[in-house]
């Protein structure tokens, strides 16, 4: 598994239905961040049109599934972001400062993937930047590049 250039990024995501599959997805993609130190990944950035990220949080990979968000509030903020899909490119991007996501955490119960209904606000603009990539938009989609 490996990240794909930005022309063979699915630009559309199918739902998940195949919980070992997105085990074996999620696997993959924790190498990946692993190995470039990454804060999250969308399966879309290995070419796979699953509607399937990861994100790291307190040191811990959480991988999320058929997820969707909605915005909690107006209030805007600007950041920097980077994207393992655009290397050494980054960009000023304006996100909502707080989200709410709603879908399904894939977790292990007795060595078996299942998954728990999720609904929760965050500030984490990781989820936003991977919630996005399931939506086909990238941070060069909606940010200015900075030189």
């Amino acid at each position: 598994m490996e990240i794909v250039s930005v022309e063979k990024i699915p630009r559309q995501t199918k739902e998940v239905l195949d919980l070992a599959e997105a085990h074996k997805i999620f696997r993959g993609l924790r190498k990946i961040c692993d190995q470039y130190n990454a804060l999250g990944i969308n399966a879309t950035q290995v070419g796979i049109d699953l509607n399937l990220f990861l994100v790291k949080t307190n040191n811990r990979y959480r991988c999320f599934i058929n997820c969707n968000y909605c915005t909690t509030t107006d209030e805007i903020v600007y950041g920097i972001e980077g994207c393992l899909s655009l290397p050494n490119q980054l960009y000023r991007v304006k996100r909502f400062k707080e989200i709410r996501v709603i879908g399904q955490e894939l977790v292990l119960r007795d060595k078996k993937p299942t998954t728990k209904l999720v609904d929760f606000v965050t500030n984490d603009v990781v989820f936003a930047h991977e919630l996005d990539h399931s939506r086909g938009i990238l941070i060069s989609d909606i940010g200015l590049q900075v030189k």
